[in-house]
């Protein structure tokens, strides 16, 4: 996939090394920050643009919403025994809480176990 094609729902799942993603990652954050501050600037300079940031306020947060790194916990780690999620650096209460909340869900619902199985599935198909 192109990278342009990270934030267009073209994939659920993006699988890549740890470096790659580390660096797409943080440079998907850092743009989309500049671009809110810049934003942010641009909609507070005068009573007009005040306005505007009015009407537009509901829906810049939401897009911030789905930006927001500390709303999804962290990156999922598979190929292990168990779920591994590596939470961002920065990593606020929050961000912990849902990194825990997704865990949860990943042990709840057997995720390693149903990896193994399609894996070996798979294996079985190859042969």
């Amino acid at each position: 996939m192109e990278a342009r094609d990270l934030l267009d729902d073209v994939a659920d799942v993006v699988v890549t090394d740890g470096f790659t993603g580390n660096v797409t990652l943080k440079t998907l954050e850092g743009s989309a920050m500049s671009i809110f501050k810049m934003m942010r600037e641009a909609l507070t300079s005068n009573f007009t643009s005040k306005l505007a940031a009015a009407v537009l306020k509901p829906k810049m947060k939401e897009m911030k919403m789905k930006m927001d790194y500390s709303e999804y916990g962290g990156a999922s780690l598979f190929g292990l025994k168990a779920p591994v999620i590596k939470a961002h650096g920065s990593s606020d209460a929050r961000a912990v809480y849902h990194a825990i909340r997704q865990a949860r869900e990943m042990v709840s619902q057997n995720v390693a176990a149903l990896i193994q199985e399609e894996v070996k599935e798979e294996e079985k198909t190859d042969e």
